[in-house]
């Protein structure tokens, strides 16, 4: 069986539920819970909801070729480094109705219909922040001359972290920052790690300096923003400077 015959079997199921099983269902699909937290029938069949509609959207991403785009944008939706700040992350409708996700570092809004997204859109209490707002105009950005390859750049990536595993004593937390640059001299300073889900969420993407120490994404998919690092990090224990 189809696993699109099997979820439509589920949402058929769940019409037969109580009033307040159909309640718990709800709750646990529109939040996209993976695990009930209620015990009941409508929790088991939300939380299976969720999961096989997860399931449709890796298989989709398989046929497409894009299972590493989804993987990037999943990574982005679940990292959570702002996570005392509800409305910056996770998966979410933007203001000009683009699929989006956003950590509180990294934003991408997804445009292309055919790009794997790693979640539905969850509604929160509280309006998701305005991405919109956050990108400089075009005419102010610079494109830079220089654009990593991911898988080289994860590569380096791996290298530094065996060295900051190798050092003895007690361990501060590990960054990797990768420098962006323009023909005009223009930089960026960004975490490395972030920048590879950047490039791996929009593959293909055009790279732009802004003037706010932040660093924009054009590709066919939609397109992002990458805030830079301050230079207080780059004096950090534990940084790495992977090549500057």
């Amino acid at each position: 069986m189809k696993t699109e015959q099997i979820l439509a079997g589920v949402n058929a199921a769940a019409q037969h539920l109580s009033e307040d099983e159909k309640k718990a269902f709800d709750y646990v699909v529109s939040n996209q819970l993976k695990k009930g937290t209620f015990g009941g029938m409508g929790d088991i069949l939300g939380a299976l909801v969720v999961n096989l509609r997860e399931n449709l959207r890796n298989e989709e991403a398989k046929r497409n070729g894009r299972m590493g785009q989804k993987r990037a944008l999943e990574r982005i939706a679940k990292s959570r480094v702002g996570a005392k700040q509800d409305y910056m992350n996770g998966t979410f409708t933007s203001q000009d109705g683009a699929r989006a996700v956003c950590d509180g570092y990294r934003a991408v809004r997804i445009t292309n219909e055919a790009a794997a997204m790693p979640a539905d859109a969850v509604e929160r209490a509280v309006d998701p922040l305005n991405i919109c707002a956050c990108y400089e105009p075009k005419a102010t950005l610079t494109p830079c001359s220089i654009v990593p390859d991911p898988q080289k750049l994860r590569a380096m990536i791996r290298e530094a972290r065996g060295k900051y595993h190798g050092r003895p004593g007690k361990k501060n937390t590990f960054c990797a920052c990768y420098q962006l640059e323009s023909d005009t001299g223009k930089k960026a300073i960004v975490n490395a790690e972030y920048l590879v889900d950047m490039l791996e969420g929009l593959p293909g993407a055009s790279v732009q300096i802004g003037n706010h120490n932040s660093v924009q994404f054009y590709s066919p998919d939609g397109d992002g923003i990458l805030c830079g690092l301050r230079d207080t990090a780059l004096t950090t224990p534990g940084t790495f400077r992977l090549n500057f």
